[in-house]
């Protein structure tokens, strides 16, 4: 399966129950995967743009419940909304985020930034493997 619609709220909340369940899967990449998963589903973001999310990204969308961004794709600043379900969802999972930093949200293990290319083929390999489709 790739990302190229919306998922429902059902596959959602199934998704994200079998990333919590898997046991193969290592803490870093879990933890990442809940994230960007729930960001995409929440605020409509494209993969490439929850890669750019900062700290303070995360804090302001929590809090405001709406953020601007610079997307680098389409080459423009873009509103990002929330709604306050998903507000408080987000704060569940990115419990330790430091509202004054800078730093990328999403690393590798090693700490390093996430390439684009390699976040979106992470994710559409972990949906193949969840839904089992092309």
């Amino acid at each position: 399966m790739k990302i190229k619609e919306n998922i429902t709220k059902q596959q959602f909340l199934f998704l994200i129950s079998h990333i919590k369940e898997d046991e193969k899967i290592r803490k870093n990449r879990k933890k990442r995967l809940l994230g960007q998963f729930a960001l995409l589903y929440h605020t409509g973001l494209r993969v490439n743009e929850t890669t750019q999310l900062t700290h303070q990204d995360i804090h302001k969308i929590i809090t405001n419940q709406i953020h601007i961004i610079y997307s680098t794709k389409q080459k423009k600043e873009k509103k990002i909304y929330i709604t306050e379900t998903g507000a408080k969802y987000l704060k569940k999972i990115f419990t330790t985020i430091d509202p004054s930093s800078k730093q990328y949200i999403f690393k590798s293990e090693r700490g390093s930034i996430l390439s684009v290319p390699g976040t979106i083929n992470d994710i559409n390999t972990y949906l193949k493997k969840v839904f089992g489709k092309e």
